[in-house]
């Protein structure tokens, strides 16, 4: 392996006490917690009004995390490990705090994720070997918020709305470059002759394409 409060207005990030569906957009059905504040205080705050999930979605390019020996023998087969980690995160306009989103979609934004994955290639032609690569991988949820108006113990929805997205790091693609031994041509000038990738589905990994150069 290579190998903030004034007596006047202010702005204030709030989400209602309930949590929201991830599966499809909702309307929050729950009050949100106000502050403690005097009661003839006003000012600007947002909520999540709804999550939607969006599905896989990948972050960056491949990483080559393991090069194979080229097989003495036809059928031999290389098994290998690969080790990577990476956080929960979160992207486009967020307008309310992260411990609130958390608290959403049921994952601590910023949290690290220790992430192994145990592979194989497929049985190999004797001096062909294999290189795999990992490409980060995350379980993206829309998150909708929108501004309220706090006036004198009443809230006042307003026209104003953000969209962002809630990352949850998952285990990565899997990409097997299997390469032919040439040996007029160094490593780094070799290519490979066929390539496949592989999805985490349902506790184990399924391939998902397949090409040959």
């Amino acid at each position: 392996m290579f190998k903030k409060v004034l007596p006047v207005m202010f702005t204030l990030s709030m989400i209602a006490t309930g949590v929201v569906s991830a599966n499809e957009p909702t309307q929050s059905q729950s009050h949100t917690k106000l502050p403690q504040v005097q009661s003839n205080a006003t000012y600007y705050y947002w909520k999540i009004i709804g999550t939607e999930n969006l599905g896989k979605v990948t972050k960056g390019d491949w990483i080559v995390d393991y090069i194979g020996y080229p097989a003495k023998g036809a059928g031999e087969v290389d098994s290998f490990s690969i080790s990577t980690s990476y956080s929960h995160s979160v992207s486009g306009s967020i307008q309310v705090g992260n411990d609130i989103i958390s608290a959403t979609v049921g994952y601590e934004i910023g949290d690290e994720v220790q992430l192994t994955v145990q592979k194989a290639s497929r049985p190999l032609a004797k001096g062909e070997y294999v290189k795999a690569s990992y490409r980060k991988t995350y379980l993206r949820t829309l998150i909708d918020q929108q501004q309220y108006f706090y006036d004198l113990g009443n809230t006042y929805p307003q026209n104003k709305y953000a969209k962002g997205y809630a990352d949850e790091a998952i285990k990565p693609e899997i990409k097997l470059d299997y390469y032919k031994t040439n040996a007029s041509l160094t490593p780094e000038e070799e290519k490979p002759y066929f390539t496949e990738i592989f999805e985490y589905v349902n506790g184990e990994y399924v391939k998902v394409s397949e090409q040959t150069h």
